[in-house]
């Protein structure tokens, strides 16, 4: 059965509290593209959560075409629609290997690498930033090595929060509707708390990196009983104390303690003399001493799909007085 009469499923990606995914292909178009489908469920009958959850799922939609056309390296949304109650995004289909399967396939990353891919991270979650759009679920599993380019791939918006106040009903002022969306262990307090701000975003980003030098997740380090910091450098060998500081800010817990901009961690790891290699391969140590091969800096590439769909969360609305 063709879905909108137009999207054959080939296979479901998966599943969550929120919805499923799937890779579809399109038959209406004459090549015949693999699609990804996020299939949003709300799975609530009152009449007005349902107009609220269609209001935010139209503003999602607005803000993926907004960002999607504002930068070719970030997924094309090509169609979103409402169908039997449920609720659908229609984008582009990216191949590769997320950074968890990678981590658990090839080890542990050295800071080359790692230094690497923040850089090709960062700039664009300036650009997003700078759209005030966060994304607020940077985890492994949503960073993808593409395969045509070995470039990271910064995934799945199905978690942005526009600052914004939306009107969404005549009755309420004014409704801030927030999906609480993270992940245990990459989400800082604030967001877990439902106070996102872009050093969210960058708190995330540092514990993903940590993930890579040490090959463990957050909930696998010691904590800091004082700061509530993570322990990690005893589980990390050769590495600059320049690029265990840049880590350090970014992940304090209180937000004001981080870098303020994503622009600005980036210059700081600009400043480290550390070489970048190549995201394609891990080298050896004499390869590395012997090429320095330097990463081209571009601005990330954002996709769609994760290994697991990462489409979990829940919705509730937060009454703003105004």
């Amino acid at each position: 059965m063709l879905l909108s009469h137009r999207y054959e499923n080939l296979q479901q990606l998966g599943e969550g509290g929120f919805g499923k995914t799937f890779l579809v292909q399109d038959t209406q178009n004459q090549l015949h593209p693999k699609r990804v489908i996020k299939q949003l469920a709300l799975n609530n009958d009152n009449p007005a959560m349902l107009e609220q959850f269609k209001t935010r799922f139209q503003q999602e939609a607005t803000v993926l075409e907004r960002l999607g056309s504002g930068n070719h390296q970030i997924p094309t949304l090509y169609d979103y629609f409402q169908s039997q109650g449920q609720f659908y995004f229609v984008m582009e289909w990216i191949e590769g290997i997320n950074l968890g399967e990678k981590v658990k396939q090839e080890g542990a990353f050295n800071e080359s690498m790692v230094k690497s891919i923040l850089l090709n991270i960062l700039p664009i979650l300036e650009y997003i930033h700078q759209k005030k759009v966060i994304h607020r679920d940077i985890k492994p599993d949503n960073i993808i090595i593409r395969n045509s380019d070995n470039l990271p791939v910064l995934v799945d918006f199905g978690a942005v929060k526009e600052e914004i106040k939306t009107v969404l009903s005549s009755s309420i002022k004014s409704i801030q509707f927030t999906m609480h969306i993270g992940t245990p262990g990459f989400t800082s307090i604030e967001q877990m708390r439902g106070r996102p701000v872009y050093g969210s975003d960058l708190y995330s980003l540092g514990v993903t990196a940590i993930f890579l030098l040490t090959g463990l997740y957050p909930q696998e380090l010691e904590q800091d009983l004082e700061t509530g910091e993570l322990k990690w450098r005893d589980r990390v060998g050769e590495i600059s104390s320049d690029f265990v500081a840049v880590l350090e800010k970014a992940t304090r817990e209180d937000w004001r303690d981080r870098y303020r901009t994503a622009k600005e961690m980036r210059d700081a790891l600009l400043a480290i003399d550390t070489p970048t290699v190549p995201l394609s391969k891990q080298e050896s140590s004499s390869e590395k001493e012997s090429q320095q091969q330097t990463v081209r800096i571009n601005a990330p590439h954002l996709g769609h799909v994760t290994r697991d769909g990462n489409i979990n969360g829940d919705i509730s609305g937060n009454i703003i007085n105004s």
